[in-house]
Order: structure tokens, then C-alpha cells, then sequence
């Protein structure tokens, strides 16, 4: 691993992303990746640039050219004026993004926290008029959320979105927000509520590492919670989050892929990401094989730096500010081999170049909830050179993209209703048997080395009915070429495409991998996935799948998957 400090790494990251937030700023001081024009739309995302832009002014390192630069200042200054000028009188914001909408006012905790932080790092040097204007607009946020989302919820002892009518995540991060500010502000009695139900949300920890949002493990959310305890615990010193800090940091890393971004198939909210989450990073260091995490999670964003957002930069700086150095242990992700399981369902298994996931974690549907998916696919697979190999993102009202389906439309038997891992420590291949309402389904995963992955798919059918149909989602997207097995390629683009076995001659390659697809299979390209994000839960093209879908039949199906050279 590199010699270089976590902190180190974490300020030079920062520091390279300065000329391009600077050329991001409005002239009314908003940052905003689109370019200036008339328009309602406004995001918290990017207005979190100001925390690193303080942290840079203030911090003398080898790193940062930055300190005391006039233009980051000016910045500084212009951003915290938009800000206060986007603060109601009773604290709340509004919010207008990539046509999503929300009417009704709210207070982003995420935003108003790097806020909190910026303020901490640069009182005394504002102008008398702007610290006034910053602490009047911050306290009025964290009034409003004590006033709309705590007090409604102070008995509470479960902190999934059911009793806490918002997300698990977004409670964790009140509460760490809440005791910062209730003691910058002496405000003890913010401080005494934030303590008791931070100690409350960590008892609700699951023995598996993680805190539900609904039913069951969403791996990208959870950083963001276990983030909030991080910032509870160290801000506080309350001791009693170290152990959940310890089991969190252990799931995780077991559950990332190599390039440090979140397996998704697990994850009952979030489709696969694009890059890794640094939102829990200092807690990770608490910890010899978390600091090596930590350090993979850096440099694999430092790889894809031109893309973060300033939420992304945010954390950076967090980092900064609370990451420990000491002795780092080489992560899971980056060990030759290893195997983990999860709840007795969901096992992991990397040999060598490839990672397997096989999810059997299961969900009660939640149809009322856009922002929870169901828990439909069933297995994921990642090579080293091509990244994501299989997508197993979960999705939402769309059977069509279910590892396993029986049916059509409203009728269609496409999600599990339990699960098990029936293989052992110590097996050759992992084997999960989940149960439909009508048939039972079995995965089976086998490693071959650096040769590949032989995946089993099986089912048990009931009497009657339409067959069991098997959908894999290779990870080929928009503008991107694969080849046939007859060395014809293939470019997605606008048009359909519909493939049966004498067309594709029973295998693809892409990305210097080759599938070996289940006999009878067919391929079929788009599928738009659900998108909780948007307005009308549509995707745009980019997004659009293309998938390999055919009968499992009584002899079942087995795609492999191999190095293509």
C-alpha cells in the first residue's frame, strides 16, 4: 500500500478538485454543474463544496496550495451569502432538481452539517456580518428539524422508514447533525435528545453490521448511516458506538467489490453504483483493516476525480478532519481469496480476478414506497479487468428484469419469499435455495481460478402453469460494443435488438470477458430500469439494459463466464 498518510490523501484529493468547483460557482454564488442560466433549479449536492473550500483556506500541509487563497475566500463568502439567502425565516429550503420537485419545504441535514463544519473551521475570520448571518440561518435549520422530524419521533426504539416516516440514513445524519450543533450553539437540550436517540439508533444495529431502511441490507444507505454514528461518536466520545462502528466496517468491506463500489445486489434501494462512497470513511479508520479500506475506497475515487460531486468533496474533508492513522491491514477486497456470508442467505466468494455474489435476501414488497425496490435478482458477478460483469441490481414493478419469473404482469411470481444458504465454509461452490410462491429456485456458484465462474440456475416447478424464466443481465451499456460467438460485434445504440440462439450462437464477449449463455436463451435489449430518482420513476438511455432471458426448464441452465483471450 502506499506510504503516503490517509489524511495526506484525503487534503491532495481534495485540493484537485478546486479549479474545477471554482468554475462551478454562479454569479449569485450557488455551485451547480449545469451551466448558468434563469432557472428554479437548485441542489445541496454541489452547495458542499464550501466545507473543503474552508478547509483548504485554513489548513497548512504540503498538500494544499490553497491556504489563504483570495479567490477560494471570495468564494467562500459568495456561497455562504447564497445560503443564507436560501434559508426561510423558520429554517426551511426548497429544492428543484432534474425535474424532481418538492413542494413542500425541507431541511437537508446533509448540507447544513458541511455548513456546521465550515463555520467551525473558519470562526473569527468571517466578517461580523456573514458569521451572524450563518449561525441565525443554521440555527433555524436544526430548529426546524427538532421541531418536524424529532420530536414527532422521540420514543421510538425501531428506526426503519416505517416508524420514522423518513430514511434510516437521513435520521442517523439529524442526529449527529443535531448534537454538533446544540453544543456549538449551546443548545443542551439538542444535545441531550441527539445523545439518547443516537444511542437508541445504535442499539438497532442488525447482528449482521448494517441498519434496515425497510426489510433487510441497503449497503449504499447504510454508509450514510453508519456515518452519523461515526460523527456521534467521535464528536461525543460516547463509546457505546465502537462496537457498531467495528461490525459495520466488517460488512462493508466484505460486501465491495475491488473497485470499491458496493455489491448490488444486496442493496434494496440503490441500482449498482458508479463510483465509491466515501460517507463513513473516518470510521473506518478507527480500525487496522478499515484504514485499508479506507485507503482503497481513496484511491479508487481518486481515479474517477473529475467526476465527484461536491458532497463527494465533502467527505473528503471529512476525512480530514476525523480519519486516525496507524497500521493498515490489506481489505477483503484486495485478498487473493476469500468467502463471507450474510444472514445465513447471501454468500460472497472472491478467487483470484473474480468476485461472485448469490443474494438471498428477502423483502415484504412495499408497492406505496418509490424509493424501495424489490428484492428480485439474485446474483452478481465482477471480473478485475472488466469491471461489473453481471448487473444484480434489484428493481421495482418489473418482473421482466427478476432473476427468476413465473408470469406476467400483475400476477408474475418474481420475488422470494425466504431464502437459505445451504452451502458451508469450506464447500467448492456456494449453493442459495430460495422459495417463490409456486416454484423453488437454487443458485449454484462455482470458482475456477483465473479460468472463471460456472453459475447453475435451478428450479422446482408446482403443477400448471407458464415455465420458470431465467433473466441474467450482462453489465454492456449504451454505446458500448460486444461480440457475438461468431465473431460478429455488436454497438448498443438506439435501436432494438432482439437475438435468438442461432443469431448469437450461444455466446458474448465484452470487456475481455465471454459468456457462455444458458441454452435457448435470447437475447433482448432495451429494458428501461426503474428509477426512483426521477419525477416519473422513468431512465434515461444511458441507462437502458440489455438482457439474456430463457426457460430454466427441468434440466436447469448454467452460464459461464470466462476470460475471452
Amino acid at each position: 500500500m502506499s506510504s503516503e498518510s490517509l489524511k495526506g490523501l484525503c487534503l491532495e484529493l481534495a485540493a484537485a478538485t478546486v479549479e474545477r468547483f471554482l468554475g462551478l460557482q454562479w454569479s449569485d454564488g450557488r455551485f451547480a454543474t449545469e451551466p448558468e442560466r434563469e432557472t428554479e433549479e437548485w441542489n445541496f449536492f454541489d452547495q458542499q463544496y464550501l466545507l473543503p473550500a474552508a478547509l483548504l483556506y485554513v489548513t497548512e500541509h504540503p498538500a494544499n496550495r490553497w491556504q489563504g487563497d483570495a479567490r477560494l475566500w471570495e468564494a467562500i463568502l459568495r456561497n455562504g451569502r447564497h445560503l443564507v439567502g436560501r434559508v426561510a425565516e423558520d429554517g426551511s429550503m426548497r429544492w428543484r432538481l432534474r425535474g424532481v420537485v418538492l413542494d413542500s419545504p425541507f431541511v437537508c441535514q446533509r448540507l447544513t452539517c458541511a455548513w456546521l463544519l465550515a463555520y467551525g473551521l473558519l470562526r473569527g475570520r468571517l466578517p461580523e456580518a456573514d458569521e451572524a448571518q450563518w449561525r441565525r440561518a443554521m440555527l433555524a435549520a436544526c430548529g426546524w428539524l427538532v421541531e418536524k422530524h424529532i420530536m414527532p419521533h422521540r420514543e421510538v426504539t425501531r428506526f426503519t422508514s416505517h416508524q420514522i416516516r423518513t430514511s434510516t440514513n437521513h435520521f442517523s445524519l439529524y442526529l449527529s447533525l443535531l448534537w454538533l450543533a446544540g453544543t456549538e450553539f449551546e443548545r443542551g437540550e439538542w444535545v441531550a435528545l441527539a445523545s439518547d436517540l443516537m444511542r437508541r439508533l445504535i442499539a438497532d444495529q442488525k447482528p449482521a453490521g448494517y441498519w434496515e431502511e425497510h426489510h433487510g441490507p441497503t449497503l449504499g444507505y447504510d454508509y450514510l448511516t453508519y456515518h452519523g454514528v461515526e460523527q456521534y461518536t467521535t464528536w461525543s466520545g460516547d463509546d457505546v458506538g465502537l462496537p457498531a462502528l467495528r461490525l459495520g466496517m466488517d460488512t462493508h468491506q466484505h460486501w465491495t467489490y475491488p473497485d470499491g463500489i458496493a455489491v448490488e445486489c444486496l442493496d434494496g434501494r440503490m441500482r449498482h453504483l458508479s463510483a465509491p462512497m466515501l460517507w463513513g470513511l473516518a470510521g473506518f479508520t478507527r480500525f487496522p483493516q478499515g484504514r485499508g479500506y479506507a485507503r482503497l475506497l481513496l484511491e479508487r475515487t481518486g481515479e474517477k476525480l473529475a467526476d465527484v460531486s461536491g458532497e463527494t468533496v465533502a467527505r473528503l474533508a471529512e476525512g480530514y478532519l476525523r480519519a486516525e492513522e496507524g497500521e493498515e491491514e490489506t481489505p477483503a477486497p484486495l485478498l487473493p481469496r476469500y468467502r463471507a456470508t450474510l444472514e445465513g442467505v447471501s454468500v460472497i466468494r472472491k478467487e483470484g480476478p473474480w468476485v461472485a455474489a448469490i443474494s438471498g435476501q428477502c423483502s415484504p414488497r412495499w408497492p406505496e414506497s418509490q424509493f424501495n425496490l424489490d428484492r428480485q435478482a439474485r446474483v452478481s458477478l465482477w471480473q478485475a479487468g472488466a469491471g461489473l460483469v453481471l448487473d444484480g441490481s434489484n428493481s421495482k414493478f418489473q418482473p421482466e428484469l427478476a432473476t427468476f419469473c413465473r408470469g406476467e404482469g400483475e400476477e408474475a411470481d418474481h420475488v422470494p419469499q425466504s431464502a437459505r444458504l445451504v452451502s458451508r465454509e469450506g464447500d467448492p461452490e456456494d449453493v442459495v435455495e430460495a422459495e417463490h410462491r409456486g416454484f423453488r429456485a437454487t443458485v449454484r456458484s462455482r470458482m475456477h481460478g483465473a479460468d472463471g465462474v460456472e453459475m447453475r440456475f435451478e428450479v422446482a416447478e408446482g403443477e400448471g402453469g407458464p415455465p420458470v424464466m431465467l433473466t441474467l443481465v450482462p453489465n454492456i451499456s449504451l454505446g458500448e460494443t460486444f461480440s457475438l460467438a461468431g465473431g460478429a460485434e455488436v454497438t448498443l445504440g438506439e435501436a432494438a435488438l432482439a437475438l435468438n440462439p442461432s443469431e448469437h450462437g450461444g455466446a458474448i464477449a465484452f470487456r475481455g470477458v465471454r459468456l457462455h449463455l444458458p441454452e435457448g436463451s435470447r437475447i433482448e435489449y432495451p429494458v428501461s430500469p426503474f428509477n426512483s430518482y426521477s419525477a416519473d420513476n422513468t431512465s434515461p438511455p444511458s441507462a437502458n439494459r440489455l438482457v439474456v432471458r430463457g426457460p430454466v426448464g427441468r434440466k436447469g441452465a448454467t452460464l459461464i463466464a470466462k476470460p475471452s483471450s
